[in-house]
């Protein structure tokens, strides 16, 4: 289905929450010559010049929220008055935000009492009416109980730039509500950016599935009785004054005070972007590489009219591409940050690239397979009308393209010897690869600039630079209109919303833009000596990384089920006892009601406090524990209801009901050290020490007659500090296969191994791991339990006793002070720019940043060495067995039982030999028919 046009209409955008998220979506390092900080003005300018460009607006409107409190601080004193104070760093560029809005040529708005989001949504039905069709650009919920046939939101995600359009069926389909339902929604679930306290207990899906049976908040209160279980009734009941405050607060108001002449003047609409004024600003800024795309997209005259049958096509967001002046060529200069303009995309594509390429729109997908039988070339797809569309281009003259289905496009991956693509794994039929991408762009990005955001790293951020694509011939329709994310590249990490294009013209957009951008990154991963960790170890994990998606694993649903009750049973307990103890109904979840009855009716002495009052926090709770009977109960009730709300409840929604498989994805391009990631569900955050977390592993199981083989690093981390410093105490207790920690708390304290206790081998074990990252004497004394100064005396004691660790960590921090980067054992590479900062707390973390990369980075360098090598090893050996998961430093392996001792040997074979290390590797190795008992 094709995307919604949503050019030349009114847009209106809130400012305040587009200056928040631009500030936290890039790193505070960016700044003038002078020290100016310009991250938030950065990616606030790449916001309004993409609104610009792409939609070409009637008219803007940008509006701010008042800065005295509005009505409903008056009515809520709590409404919103957990968020911390603004950065420091931000608020020097709070009030240059308003000019650069001037200089663009856009109106700023600004009510007394009132909200931007107020203003937006009074200017959005005053447009409305006149019939001109607004567009709201923000990052805040409210906003979409605006949503209606005419009016649409623009919902700003992470990384500024990715937008999420939504209309009234997409607000059903991602809430399952209406959007005149939302303030009800929020009324019941409340709304944590806010403050807004809602119902304790009620969640996303359980506020949803109320409001589709009754239709209101109100409705639900004339017909409690009807709720169930009793449980939530309860919580209804006893919250009901929340439920409605809640409701109140998250009520756009629609009746602004406006000035009938802005209001005029907005809906006629005439909006041209004045490019002189912008292009100072941006000069004043230093912003090189948005002065480029100004020039490039809007500069000089307009671009000669296309020739029949050329289409002009932008790299990734379905808007026709604006070609350079005359002469010009995609900038080599410096970016604002310093780096090259073609960052992670490398130098510009040479200007043979330039050149018309002739679309050939092939009747079946057999010419395409043959070109990818015979050499390397790129391969891009597109959504289409039940299927997608492929393009294939190896460069020249000629891009081909075809619709397909899933099994063709499972045939294409079988018969390609050397594809080049845009995030292989996410491409449809890329699970029937017989082996990795010969290139993947979207893997070499990450390791040209692992530092930066996924956002920053996007298909249309890489290929900015790279000059647009001009398709001539036979662009025939291969299939309905649409188009895939990422500018023709279907799916992937990039997210986005797809492209306006026919799917042929997308599809080949794509792939000559992903031979453009592959060829412009090999030289700099070789420059960067990143070409043998890119070929080697990251793009033969591709495929790894996809068979272990498809594969999945069994989970027992209803042993989760009984976990899962069990808990809420013991939630609804701990709840009782708490509000006994207090004395008073009290929302759990609020911080700020937790600490009134903690500090002021209970009378603990407060341990911090934040400008919004108490704090309540997991430290806070651990000091206070012994203080009074409430203070466990509350900690385990916050750890049981984290545990219910993102696994136990959650997960049975994600396995496969034909299957019983989960099918987690796994990210090997989002941590800037190399670790891998996942989502959907994060299978990385389930506690490894406690008893409930134990229990959820103890769900995810092997087939009958299977076992999971689990293989675990022993102390990784640990082991390659001790290796990477030469300290030879380390060494030496590794080596004779002693306890470390027991080891050092026996060196600190004078005394035998024998008679260390456990006190102390804790506090030791507390200062390894600590002392690796920066552990400070505040953070030890908070883990441990004892006072600053001790703790300050206990970690100049393991400097005394292992000084080569304190070596080591001044070496590293020395290099990337120097350099500018550290690197790990295989040489991936990360920048810290934190470093060069002129704010201490800046410097600090950069230093904890710049150990933990070379340590964390190392192991994870060798665990995906592992990972290949089992991966191939099982594949080799012809073994049924399968690689099922990765969570840290650990792997899981399904296999049958028969196989079960072979792959366990096979296991700690690759894991072992992955790196020569000195002390060396130790792999922990287990079986049984669930996770945790393969743990045991």
């Amino acid at each position: 289905m094709a995307s919604e046009d949503l050019r030349r209409r009114l847009f209106l955008i809130d400012g305040s929450s587009l200056a928040f998220r631009a500030f936290f979506a890039l790193p505070e390092t960016i700044a003038t010559s002078d020290g100016q900080p310009t991250n938030a003005l950065y990616g606030f300018s790449q916001m309004l010049l993409k609104v610009v460009a792409e939609y070409e607006p009637r008219a803007l409107v940008v509006a701010w929220d008042a800065r005295e409190k509005t009505f409903r601080h008056e009515e809520f004193e709590e409404y919103k008055a957990h968020r911390p104070h603004m950065p420091e760093t931000l608020s020097r560029q709070w009030d240059l935000l308003p000019e650069l809005v001037e200089a663009f040529g856009i109106p700023n708005l600004v009510r007394s009492g009132y909200e931007a989001d107020d203003i937006l949504g009074t200017l959005a039905c005053a447009a409305a009416r006149e019939g001109v069709p607004p567009v709201i650009v923000t990052g805040d919920r409210d906003a979409l109980q605006l949503v209606s046939d005419t009016i649409r939101v623009m919902s700003t995600g992470r990384g500024i730039t990715d937008v999420k359009v939504y209309t009234p069926a997409a607000v059903v389909e991602r809430f399952g509500v209406t959007p005149q339902q939302i303030p009800d929604f929020i009324g019941l679930k409340g709304d944590s950016s806010d403050n807004i306290p809602g119902v304790p207990g009620v969640g996303e899906k359980t506020a949803a599935r109320l409001l589709q049976r009754f239709g209101s908040l109100e409705a639900v209160y004339e017909r409690l009785d009807e709720v169930t279980p009793e449980r939530l009734r309860r919580l209804l009941r006893e919250h009901e004054q929340e439920a409605r405050l809640s409701k109140r607060l998250a009520t756009m108001v629609l009746d602004v005070p406006l000035d009938e002449d802005l209001v005029a003047l907005v809906t006629r609409g005439g909006y041209r972007l004045p490019v002189e004024e912008v292009d100072r600003a941006f000069a004043r800024y230093e912003f090189a590489s948005l002065r480029r795309r100004l020039k490039e997209t809007f500069g000089g005259a307009a671009a000669s009219p296309s020739p029949a049958g050329v289409t002009g096509v932008a790299p990734a967001n379905g808007a026709v591409s604006v070609a350079p002046a005359a002469g010009a060529q995609p900038g080599h200069g410096e970016d604002e940050a310093g780096a090259p303009a073609a960052k992670e995309g490398g130098a510009a594509a040479p200007a043979a690239e330039a050149a018309p390429v002739r679309l050939v729109v092939e009747a079946d997908a057999g010419p395409l397979a043959a070109t990818l039988e015979g050499r390397e070339a790129a391969l891009a797809f597109a959504a289409a009308d039940g299927g997608w569309v492929a393009a294939v281009h190896a460069g020249g003259g000629v891009v081909q393209a075809a619709a397909l289905d899933e099994g063709r496009a499972a045939a294409i991956w079988r018969a390609a010897a050397h594809v080049v693509a845009h995030d292989a794994k996410a491409q449809p039929g890329f699970a029937a690869a017989p082996s990795g991408p010969a290139h993947d762009t979207a893997v070499a990005a990450y390791l040209l600039a692992p530092e930066r955001a996924p956002s920053e790293r996007g298909f249309a951020h890489l290929t900015a630079d790279l000059g647009p694509v001009v398709l001539s011939g036979g662009a025939a329709e291969a299939g309905g209109e649409g188009g895939g994310e990422g500018g023709g590249v279907s799916g992937g990490e990039d997210g986005g919303e797809g492209g306006g294009e026919a799917p042929a013209t997308a599809a080949a957009t794509a792939a000559v833009l992903t031979w453009r951008l592959a060829a412009a990154q090999r030289p700099r991963l070789a420059a960067l000596g990143l070409e043998r960790l890119f070929r080697e170890v990251e793009l033969p994990l591709v495929r790894v990384l996809a068979r272990m998606e498809r594969a999945g694993v069994r989970v027992d649903l209803h042993r989760l089920g009984e976990i899962t009750a069990r808990v809420r049973d013991r939630l609804d307990e701990l709840h009782d006892r708490i509000v006994a103890l207090a004395g008073e109904e009290f929302a759990l979840g609020s911080p700020q009601q937790l600490g009134r009855i903690l500090f002021e009716k209970l009378g603990l002495p407060p341990v911090r406090r934040g400008k919004t009052g108490y704090s309540t926090d997991a430290r806070v709770l651990r000091q206070l524990r012994d203080a009074h009977p409430i203070v466990p109960l509350v900690e385990e009730w916050r750890e049981l209801s984290k545990m219910l709300g993102t696994y136990l409840e959650p997960l049975p929604a994600r396995v496969d009901p034909a299957t019983g498989r989960l099918h987690t994805t796994f990210h090997q391009t989002v941590t800037a050290t190399g670790r891998l990631s996942s989502s959907d569900p994060n299978l990385q955050n389930i506690p490894v020490r406690t008893e409930l977390g134990a229990e959820i592993r103890s769900c995810f199981v092997a087939e009958e007659g299977w076992r999971l083989v689990v293989a675990d690093y022993s102390q990784i981390e640990l082991r390659l500090m001790a290796a990477f410093s030469g300290e030879p105490a380390l060494i030496e207790a590794y080596r004779r296969g002693e306890d470390v920690h027991r080891v050092t708390a026996a060196a600190l304290a004078g005394i035998p191994v024998t008679e260390v206790t456990r006190e102390q081998r804790e506090r030791a074990k507390a200062t390894n791991f600590g002392i690796m990252y920066g552990l400070s004497p505040y953070g030890l004394s908070e883990q441990v339990g004892i006072p600053v100064e001790e703790a300050k005396a206990f970690i100049e004691a393991y400097f005394e006793k292992y000084p080569k660790v304190r070596e080591f960590r001044e070496r590293v921090i020395a290099q990337a002070r120097r350099d500018g980067y550290v690197t790990t054992v295989l040489g991936r590479r990360r920048a810290i720019p934190e470093l060069q900062a002129g704010d201490r707390r800046l410097q600090a973390l950069g230093e904890r940043l710049a150990v933990n990369t070379v340590l964390q980075g190392s192991a994870a360098d060798i665990i995906k060495v592992a990972m290949v090598r089992v991966d191939s090893e099982l594949e080799g050996r012809r073994l049924a067995a399968r690689l099922v998961l990765q969570v840290h430093d650990e792997l899981v392996v399904e296999a049958p039982l028969a196989e079960a001792d072979a792959c366990g040997a096979l296991l700690r074979e690759a894991m072992c030999g992955a790196w020569e290390l000195d002390p060396p590797l130790e792999v922990e190795v287990g079986v049984g028919e669930d996770w945790l008992a393969a743990k045991r």
